[in-house]
């Protein structure tokens, strides 16, 4: 809705003249409130003058004291009626809104009292921060595997403790915001190791790397341990986005097996086979056939002889033919080739009679 300035920051006093906001707070508690206005304002805020120097609610009570009929402090109802429809936009200016919109209908009872708390009483507020510290924001940040500095965690206590949070995930989110992926650093433990380890497994599974875009992972790592997995930048499930990420991302390196992927078979229960036969040959175990490596993946590929200038699943026959013949993958120092080797050289002697 279009909102209407009633106020700017510089007000008129009901003893004229123009001040500084400054100086309306310090005038501020020697206007005749009648004793509904009073107990309203006590009850709300406790100590006033604190409240008028607050910018988020103090412009509105200053300005309610010009409002009323010839630049006079609105009273009793009025007064309510007024700072319930009222609220301090980006510039600073008072301007009349719906109430749902007004600093009222966005602060609850609970939240009020613990401003008000922190005003009247900041040695019990400061307690009571502590005790939110202690007991909820502290061991949910040790549960993701959080390391932040005492200054962060203390922001998370100290809003969940204004704000009445009364569920973890609230305190999850608001932690979780402030998590940074780092591609360099050690993989956390807690719930974001998990996470990090779980999507390796999946790009592993089909034979991808993890993004490399820093911000694309972090997007994702939030994403999936969000509640519910549902992550609005995502547009829905993250682990279930991530998963077709890596689908997608398998089908354009294995485009041969596009059918299987699409119908759930991921790459590596794909290429078992060829893992298995070329482990056998290299005497190494499977899991060292890591399809992620662009060097296992060559030996996928071949030149489509039907196709020039596209390529093709290799078979067999191919793969094992690559693998004997090209060093990087060491088959002349396998037991098999030690061994065929020797029946060479035997066959040679028995040739020349020896």
């Amino acid at each position: 809705m279009a909102q209407t300035v009633i106020h700017s920051p510089k007000a008129k006093v009901p003893s004229g003249g123009t001040v500084s906001s400054t100086q309306v707070a310090k005038t501020a508690t020697n206007v005749n409130f009648d004793q509904a206005t009073q107990d309203f304002l006590n009850s709300n805020f406790g100590s006033i003058a604190a409240w008028y120097n607050d910018p988020s609610i103090g412009p509105v009570l200053k300005s309610a004291l010009t409002a009323g009929k010839n630049g006079t402090a609105l009273q009793g109802q009025a007064y309510t009626d007024y700072i319930k429809t009222h609220a301090v936009d980006a510039s600073g200016n008072v301007v009349e809104v719906k109430p749902e919109e007004s600093w009222f209908g966005t602060h609850g009872k609970a939240v009020r009292d613990a401003m008000a708390q922190k005003i009247s009483d900041v040695g019990t507020y400061n307690q009571n921060v502590k005790n939110t510290l202690d007991s909820a924001v502290t061991p949910v940040a040790n549960e993701l595997g959080l390391n932040l500095p005492a200054e962060s965690l203390n922001k998370v206590a100290e809003d969940a403790y204004v704000n009445g949070w009364t569920t973890t995930d609230q305190i999850k989110a608001a932690l979780t915001a402030q998590y940074h992926y780092d591609p360099t650093a050690k993989i956390p433990g807690g719930t974001i190791g998990k996470t990090i380890s779980d999507m390796a497994a999946i790009a592993s599974n089909y034979g991808i790397p993890l993004p490399k875009d820093p911000a694309q992972m972090e997007t994702f790592i939030k994403g999936i341990i969000a509640p519910g997995n549902q992550n609005p930048a995502l547009g829905g499930n993250a682990e279930q986005i991530f998963t077709q990420y890596a689908k997608d991302q398998a089908k354009s390196l294995f485009p041969w097996m596009s059918a299987a992927i699409d119908a759930g078979i991921a790459p590596k229960t794909y290429l078992q086979p060829f893992a298995t036969t070329i482990a056998n040959t290299l005497d190494i175990s499977p899991d060292q056939v890591n399809w992620q490596d662009p060097k296992w993946q060559g030996l996928l590929v071949k030149t489509d002889p039907a196709k020039p200038g596209l390529s093709t699943q290799a078979n067999m026959s191919d793969v094992m033919n690559k693998i004997k013949t090209d060093p990087q993958y060491g088959y002349d120092y396998t037991n098999a080739a030690k061994n065929d080797a020797a029946n060479l050289a035997s066959q040679i002697k028995q040739m020349f009679g020896f």
